[in-house]
Parts: C-alpha cells; structure tokens; sequence
C-alpha cells in the first residue's frame, strides 16, 4: 500500500510540475494582450491633444476673421451660440441616454456660470481691441493670478523652481505688453476682467469637481445651459437691442453665416476634446497642452494679422512671448514633477 501512494504522490507531482507551463503559456497571452493597452491609451492621448490643438486654434482664427475681416464685432452674441449649439449637444446626450447625469449645487453652479461667461466674453472682447499677441499674454497672464490667489486665500505653497519660471513669465510678458502697439486703454481693461474672470471660474471648476465628486463631463453638463441663458440675458441689452439691424445684415452674408456656423461647431469640438484631453490624463497636462496652442496661434496670428513695427521692435516682441511661453511650459513641467 505504501508503495501504491509513493506512485500516486508522483504523478500528482509530475502534473503539478507539468501545470504552470501551461499557466506560462497562458501569462504570454495575457502579457501580449496588456501590452497593447498601453500603447492604445497612448495613442487615443496623442488623437485628443491633437484634436484639441487643431480645434482650439482654429476657433482662435476662425473668431478673429468672422470679427475683423467680415465685421461681425457682437462678441456675446457669437459666445451665445457657442454656448447654445453645445447646450443643445449635451441635451441630446442626455436625452438618448448617452452620458451619466449629476446635480451640481444651485449656487455654485450660478456662481461659476457668471465667471465662465465673464472669463470668454473679456476674451473675446480683449480679442477684438487687442492684437493676438497681447491676447495671448492675457491668456498667460491668467497662472500667475491664480497661483497668487490660491497662496493668499487657500494656502498653498510654490517651489522655487515655480517662483522662478513664474518670473521669467512675467518677464516675457512685460517686454511684449510695451512693445504691442494695438494695446489700448479699452483693450487694457477687457483684459484684466478677463484674467480675473478666469482664474476665479478655473480655480472654482477645481473646488466644484473635488467638493461636489463630479467628472469634468457631469460638470460641464451642469454649467452649459446656464452658461447659455446668461450670455443670452447679457446679449440682449448690450448687443441685440441696441444693433439688431446690424446683426440681422452682417449675417444676411452667407460668406459670414457660414463662418459663424464653423465657429459654432468648432466651439464643440474644442468642449469634446477638451474634456476628453482632462479625462485621458490630467488638467496640468492639459495646460501644457494649452501653451503648445499659445505658440501656435501666435505664429498664426503674426502671418495672418500682421503688425507694421520697426524690425527692432518686432524681434523684442517674439523674445518676450518667447519668453513668456518657455517660463509657462517650464511651470507646466515643474508642476507634474512637484518639483
């Protein structure tokens, strides 16, 4: 008997040893099939900030000739329909069942909608008085201001390494400010309630997403149609009463309806890739992403809305934004290292 069981415990043995080359076998196809997951998130990251470049500038150029070249300057009206067309989008998502719903608070929500609204139309304002460069800077202007409000008024605390980047920001921004010669007072205005406007909205989309647990989809499904009707209620006495005749004849042109209708549907675009940019990685590298689009619609804007300076004043002007975009990349990579 004993010898019966010495036999058995072998062959037990024997298929013990055998299995785990078949469970090997079984961990290569696992490995092959993981591996390639990795590579697939990479590549859907590549095809958003790609898609968010593209959309982002050409909705930057696309504003700026409905406004200049075809003389469509009613700024809240043109946000208005950006807000609407991507309103309605987000209704029909939700009416065919396509996106998960969450209740964002009533104050916040009013709250941050005014900053948001505020945030583009001082934008679009400061684009229209401003050239695209002192656009741009206000655009950058924005980090600064929110790195001194959240120290101030949530306590926290930046590196040296940030302090300095912030620094040579500030730096490329001062040189292209004295040198930008379509800078007015009007312009200058705009300019610092848009700054305001947006670091307040920006750090209060932070606040709403951590306090509230919502994703940047539930959130912006919240703010959207809020958005939409405030900019209407702002539009109506500012823009449509009083220049009615006006709007209705500058969009009799089917040249500028069609521009107004691109601009709209690239609005969505740049919302669809936006937050699907947010979602795959995260909003630091989003504003990295976001300072790629700076460099790019500067240079856009220097080929396509040229400014006749002296050739001394122009190279200081590319050095300061220069400057000024290398300081914010620099900040964006300090920040994902927390260094």
């Amino acid at each position: 008997m004993k010898r019966e069981e010495d036999d058995v415990q072998i062959e037990v043995g024997e298929e013990h040893e055998k299995k785990p080359l078949v469970d090997n076998s079984d961990d290569k196809e696992v490995k092959s099939t993981t591996s390639s997951a990795p590579t697939n998130s990479r590549l859907r990251t590549i095809f958003y900030i790609l898609g968010n470049i593209a959309s982002s500038v050409a909705l930057i150029m696309v504003n700026k000739i409905v406004m200049e070249k075809h003389g469509f300057s009613y700024v809240i009206v043109l946000t208005a329909l950006h807000f609407s067309f991507t309103a309605i989008l987000f209704g029909i998502m939700v009416f065919a069942g396509a996106m998960e719903t969450k209740e964002l608070p009533l104050k916040p929500c009013l709250t941050t909608s005014l900053a948001n609204v505020g945030s583009i139309v001082f934008m679009n304002f400061s684009l229209h008085t401003n050239s695209v460069g002192f656009y741009q800077i206000t655009k950058l202007m924005c980090i600064p201001v929110m790195v001194f409000v959240e120290t101030v008024f949530y306590g926290k605390t930046f590196s040296n390494k940030i302090k300095l980047t912030l620094l040579m920001l500030c730096a490329g921004v001062a040189i292209v400010t004295v040198t930008d010669m379509r800078l007015n007072l009007a312009g200058f205005i705009y300019g610092v309630l848009a700054i305001l406007c947006t670091s307040l909205s920006q750090i209060a989309l932070g606040d709403n997403q951590k306090v509230h647990n919502l994703t940047s989809v539930q959130l912006l499904e919240n703010l959207i149609a809020p958005q939409a009707l405030i900019t209407i209620v702002f539009a109506i006495p500012i823009e449509l009463v009083p220049s009615i005749d006006g709007i209705v004849y500058t969009m009799l042109s089917k040249s500028t309806l069609a521009l107004i209708v691109l601009s709209c549907l690239i609005s969505i675009s740049v919302n669809f890739f936006t937050i699907a940019l947010i979602g795959a990685t995260s909003a630091v590298t989003y504003q990295v992403v976001g300072h790629t689009k700076t460099c790019l619609i500067l240079v856009l804007g220097f080929l396509l809305f040229p400014i006749n300076t002296p050739t001394p004043t122009l190279i200081k002007n590319i050095f300061g934004i220069s400057t000024a975009v290398v300081g914010v990349v620099l900040y964006g990579h300090f920040k994902t290292n927390n260094k």
